[in-house]
């Protein structure tokens, strides 16, 4: 072969060659990557994300409390509670419940509301409640609380509860039976503690130093040396510095010593007018006489009278006296409080002329008071108490003296006395937080002053008191029990401090509050706000609330029975119960029949109530009787009501006296 064709051949050779390997090299590459896809495709699950919904929205939050499980009650648990109750009955430890009592005892519901009525045996039941929670439903005691309004009540139930345990556990732990039960003021108090060591309560400075003890057995009226200082502190710093705060003290301090003594009916007729004319200024001597006899007359910065003051008919009445640095006439009464400055039955006859003109003493000034209250114009002072001799006093020495005057008393409308401005302030700042609410921003919403009265004056001293009155004790590491009722109701405040407190709601988990008709709104937001907490932990909080809104008597502290009466809209339950569980107790085993349908007519005219009807389980002897009602007239001079009163006490007496079964306690004479 040719050189030439050899070097062809070889060239084209090694050109074939190239062009094979390149062809198998892209044949691999090729082959593998669909290969490899056809393996990727067969053996991968692809997840394909698509669009189910055009809009999002989250699901409400759910704000109820209780449920949604019911608690565990089982017939065999019932069983075994009625067996052993049956044995502490035959033993003479309590007494067999009737089917409304079991219905209470064995409630399955987290949230109970009982209506029991007066006289329905609800202490043992309760008491058989706490036995079964614990025995048989395995509740430990320190997730068990029961509350009492008083600290006696509480002891009461406490001494019932050791009874009963010692029946079924004589093992029982005591100590922790006896911390069952506290009054609220009791637990807010300890509960406050644990985040505020070392704090004192306002309501019990000075001499109340027993802060298990509850404020319903702390007089509402006087205030201890030791809180009356620090009330005096911030009215005087108001009254020196706030030109507000004197603006309003002064205009309640006129209104104080200004207002008149009532009158039933202003029109009297004109022959009265003319005789009561003819012996008034005689009849002031003779007033007059009789406050200086006694003491309280001229006083410093009167000028003594009698001075002429107003006509009715042509006719001249005078007045006692007049303000020195003002001319504003004095009234003075026949009487100062309750004390009568002469005897009953003294006659008044200036002229002794004729006897048709001689009247009762009493009787002429009773004339003259109304008189002078309902034709006297011009602004006057009428003394007649203590409380008005004092402010008299205090308004005269702040004149010459310039000092704030704390020692006075006004009369609220709604109210049924006059009480001292301090207390006052206090009383009515208290009752408004124990509403649940804050007293500046309660007092800015008000929108029925009509005219600057009392009413408007003292609404603004106490906004411009309240706050400054706060201020001072925290700084003393003092606080109220509203306060603390009010600060840990705060859902913020609960859970900011969540995890110090977790541990503390462990003894709220499950409630039974006795009396619950007297609980306030404070406290109610209070006992639902800790429930809450619980709830949002995850525990199963209960409450059962025993009560009766037919015997609600502390609204005058801001009580008020419809958070009984509407129990779920202050404690709600889940959907999947509906409502709360309510169990009637109607069985009375007190009073007898007649005395039951004499109470039921009282409160037929009562429109926002519970309907119910009480069942008389005790058996009449005949000799009972129902409720008698008596008319008087306390507006009379003589004392012929009192002596008809204390004739119908004997004869009660007498009666109960002679009866078959008498209580140990013959009669109650209750009195207001």
């Amino acid at each position: 072969m040719k050189l030439t064709d050899r070097i062809f051949v070889k060239f084209f050779y090694k050109k074939i060659k190239i062009i094979i390997q390149r062809s198998y090299k892209k044949g691999y590459s090729q082959g593998k990557d669909k290969g490899y896809r056809k393996g990727h495709d067969d053996g991968v699950l692809k997840y394909h994300i698509c669009r189910e919904i055009d809009t999002f929205s989250m699901s409400a939050i759910d704000n109820s409390i209780y449920g949604p499980e019911n608690i565990g009650v089982t017939r065999e648990l019932e069983q075994l509670m009625i067996e052993k109750v049956r044995v502490a009955t035959k033993a003479g430890i309590i007494s067999s419940p009737s089917p409304s009592q079991w219905e209470m005892i064995f409630s399955d519901h987290p949230a109970t509301c009982v209506v029991a009525g007066a006289g329905s045996g609800k202490s043992t039941t309760l008491i058989l409640r706490v036995v079964f929670m614990h025995f048989y439903l395995k509740i430990p005691l320190n997730k068990i609380t029961v509350i009492s309004f008083t600290k006696k009540s509480c002891e009461e139930l406490s001494e019932k509860l050791n009874k009963v345990f010692t029946f079924w556990d004589e093992g029982y732990d005591k100590e922790s039976v006896n911390s069952l039960v506290s009054t609220f003021h009791s637990l807010i108090y300890r509960f406050s503690l644990n985040s505020m060591p070392g704090i004192s309560v306002f309501d019990f400075l000075g001499e109340h130093k027993n802060e298990n003890e509850s404020v319903l057995e702390i007089s509402l009226g006087k205030k201890n040396n030791e809180q009356i200082d620090i009330l005096k502190s911030v009215y005087t710093e108001l009254y020196n510095n706030n030109k507000e705060f004197k603006i309003c003290i002064d205009k309640l301090v006129d209104f104080s010593i200004t207002s008149s003594s009532s009158s039933d009916e202003k029109e009297q007729r004109s022959w009265l007018i003319n005789y009561a004319a003819e012996r008034d200024l005689a009849l002031t001597k003779k007033i007059n006489d009789l406050w200086s006899k006694d003491g309280k007359w001229p006083i410093e910065g009167i000028v003594p009278g009698p001075v002429k003051c107003f006509h009715v008919n042509g006719n001249i009445f005078y007045a006692n006296g007049y303000v020195e640095h003002n001319k504003m006439p004095v009234f003075l009464s026949g009487n100062i409080g309750s004390k009568k400055l002469f005897d009953g039955n003294d006659s008044f006859d200036p002229h002794e002329t004729d006897p048709k003109k001689k009247v009762l003493l009493s009787t002429a000034i009773s004339i003259k008071n109304k008189i002078v209250a309902g034709y006297n114009n011009r602004i006057s002072i009428f003394i007649n108490s203590n409380d008005k001799l004092n402010s008299v006093n205090n308004f005269l020495r702040t004149f010459k003296t310039g000092e704030s005057p704390s020692n006075f008393s006004i009369k609220l409308h709604g109210e049924l006395n006059s009480t001292n401005i301090l207390e006052l302030l206090y009383d009515q700042g208290s009752f408004i937080e124990s509403l649940g609410k804050e007293v500046v921003t309660t007092i800015s919403n008000i929108t029925l002053f009509r005219e600057k009265g009392i009413e408007y004056y003292f609404a603004k001293a106490l906004a411009l008191f309240w706050p400054l009155f706060e201020e001072t004790i925290h700084k003393n590491n003092i606080m109220t029990f509203n306060r603390m009722f009010i600060m840990f109701s705060d859902e913020l405040v609960l859970q900011q401090r969540r995890d110090l407190f977790k541990n503390k709601y462990v003894r709220f988990e499950n409630l039974l509050v006795d009396e619950f008709q007297d609980i306030s709104p404070q406290i109610a937001n209070w006992l639902r706000a800790i429930h809450k907490e619980n709830a949002i932990l995850s525990r199963r909080p209960t409450i059962m609330a025993i009560g009766d809104d037919w015997q609600s008597i502390y609204s005058w502290r801001g009580s008020s029975p419809d958070i009984f009466m509407n129990f779920s809209d202050f404690f709600p339950v889940h959907k999947s119960l509906g409502k709360h569980k309510t169990v009637f107790m109607m069985e009375n085993y007190r009073s007898d029949a007649a005395i039951l349908n004499d109470a039921e007519k009282m409160m037929a005219l009562v429109k926002g109530k519970i309907i119910k009807e009480s069942i008389s389980c005790r058996k009449p002897d005949g000799d009972e009787h129902g409720v008698y009602c008596y008319g008087y007239d306390d507006k009379k001079d003589d004392n012929s009501w009192k002596n008809k009163a204390i004739q119908l006490i004997y004869e009660q007496l007498n009666m109960v006296k002679n009866q078959k079964h008498k209580d140990k306690t013959h009669i109650i004479v209750l009195s207001r």
